[in-house]
């Protein structure tokens, strides 16, 4: 299997937060090119939505602004050329819907919050057997009810979404 879910890496800046999320979810893949540096991995993956994800996050826009919700922005709002320019990125930049939150040579962590909930993403590069791996989590923390119910609906095409744009990068081999 290209994918496969994962348990939350032990490593992960937000594991002390994992027991308080409303929900979490992580999966891994192979990388092709263990050089790449952990901005062009985030990049390999989220640059490169299908189609139907980015009508999805249109539809989605529509719906939830009307109860309250912020719209989504888009998922490639930036250049990916992969290599050699990532130096550039700095916590607090904005980098899609997402702003940097935490970046290690490792992981780096994004998030997008409002008055509904938090989520938060991480992207580690990990080795499991001398096999350079990637692992993909999300976590959500929530504030109000409405968060809870759009989780709720949300969770199996986040889960159908987030598999298939990392299998989409391994299979590519943009990461």
């Amino acid at each position: 299997m290209i994918v496969e879910t994962a348990d939350w890496p032990s490593a992960s800046m937000l594991i002390d937060e994992l027991e308080k999320a409303y929900y979490h979810d992580s999966f891994v893949g192979v990388l092709s090119d263990s050089d790449l540096d952990i901005v062009a991995i985030y990049k390999g993956i989220f640059a490169h939505a299908p189609w139907w994800v980015y009508w999805l996050m249109k539809l989605r826009d529509k719906i939830v602004a009307l109860f309250g919700f912020e719209k989504s922005q888009g998922f490639s709002e930036y250049s990916f050329n992969g290599k050699g320019e990532n130096s550039a990125v700095v916590i607090g930049q904005k980098l899609g819907i997402f702003t940097i939150y935490n970046l290690t040579v490792n992981e780096m962590v994004l998030g997008v919050e409002d008055c509904n909930g938090k989520v938060k993403i991480s992207v580690m590069k990990t080795h499991e057997k001398n096999i350079p791996k990637v692992c993909v989590s999300t976590l959500v923390h929530v504030y109000k009810k409405r968060m809870r119910i759009y989780m709720n609906v949300i969770q199996p095409l986040h889960k159908l979404i987030a598999k298939k744009m990392l299998s989409n990068a391994v299979r590519m081999q943009r990461i």
